[in-house]
């Protein structure tokens, strides 16, 4: 938080010869819809002055947004600066390394992991919209654990689920967060879809979100061998980059769990509209989401993916990103779902 230390160090310049900054009502009010509060004024003046700039940015981009083809909105990161954010809610993936580590460690246990790419698209559906067809769950709140890896392959597990046997039940990324360390995952502190998967895989099914609740911290693995949801027997990763065999996966086998970088602040504060970031990374992958769909919005393609960062981000949680632009963000990069 260095980057904060020095605003800091400008706040306690700036107070004395100020009491006050800018638009004091929205910023108590926002405080108040957050349930935001400071330890000292020192730190308040500071986290103002951040919430200030951010408002600025996500009000000078709004004069814009038909141009830019989607609209931010102040939200709970509003007092973070974009390297705070970062810090606290992405994960950079080595998704090279990941590949090879999964390939070992899938070799050791004897797990079955594909490469899928389409042969032709002739014959998908224009959209696609899982929510529609009983294979996504509510919109869930990671807080402030790093674990986006977790909501994301649990996910892809309750939507293989679901399509298999016609019913949706909500498993526990908390199950995963505890229990998937000895496959290289890391608790709070990130971790990797595939590694998630492997760990159901060897252990025989991942416990319900009711039997296993979610507590934003890892806590000791407490699987209960009857709590168990689901159950996976291999796993599928779509090629590298390929974004007609991610649409062609997504359309015929269900939700896909997938990583972007979502290090900018267009990410941070997105609200609706299909997100264009042309200068995203496609190789610094930072966090996992679930792809539910595809379409077209305001003549421009999109993927359909819901996050876990709560409703109140976004629209309702979910989140419209570029389609067919070259893999933007790297949504194709390395994108996996499980096989039951």
């Amino acid at each position: 938080m260095r980057i904060f230390g020095l605003i800091c160090a400008f706040c306690f310049i700036l107070s004395a010869c100020a009491t006050k900054l800018d638009l004091p009502h929205e910023w108590h009010s926002w405080k108040a819809t957050h349930g935001k509060s400071y330890e000292s004024d020192h730190e308040e003046l500071g986290r103002h002055i951040v919430w200030l700039s951010n408002k600025k940015y996500i009000d000078e981009h709004n004069k814009y947004s038909e141009t830019f083809g989607y609209t931010l909105k102040m939200n709970k990161f509003g007092d973070l600066t974009n390297a705070e954010f970062s810090e606290l809610m992405t994960c950079v993936q080595d998704y090279k390394r990941h590949n090879a580590t999964d390939k070992l460690l899938s070799m050791k246990k004897g797990i079955k992991i594909s490469e899928y790419k389409a042969s032709g698209v002739s014959s998908l559906p224009d959209t696609v919209d899982w929510r529609t067809g009983g294979a996504v769950t509510w919109v869930k709140d990671q807080l402030r654990c790093g674990c986006s890896y977790a909501f994301a392959a649990a996910a892809a597990l309750e939507g293989a689920a679901a399509l298999a046997r016609g019913s949706l039940v909500s498993l526990s990324a908390q199950n995963i967060v505890d229990c998937s360390i000895p496959f290289g995952n890391h608790g709070c502190s990130c971790g990797d879809v595939n590694n998630a998967f492997m760990y159901v895989i060897d252990n025989g099914g991942l416990d319900t979100e009711n039997v296993y609740p979610y507590v934003s911290k890892q806590d000791g693995c407490k699987f209960k061998s009857n709590g168990i949801g689901a159950t996976a027997t291999g796993i599928i990763r779509i090629a590298s980059g390929d974004e007609t065999s991610l649409a062609s996966a997504l359309a015929t086998a269900g939700p896909v769990a997938v990583y972007i970088d979502a290090s900018h602040s267009s990410f941070q504060f997105y609200h609706y509209g299909v997100l264009n970031v042309p200068n995203c990374s496609r190789t610094n992958l930072s966090h996992a989401m679930i792809l539910i769909g595809y379409g077209k919005y305001g003549g421009r393609e999109y993927w359909l993916l819901k996050n876990s960062w709560g409703p109140n981000w976004g629209t309702a949680g979910y989140i419209m990103m570029s389609k067919g632009k070259s893999n933007q963000c790297g949504i194709a990069t390395y994108a996996s779902f499980p096989t039951l």
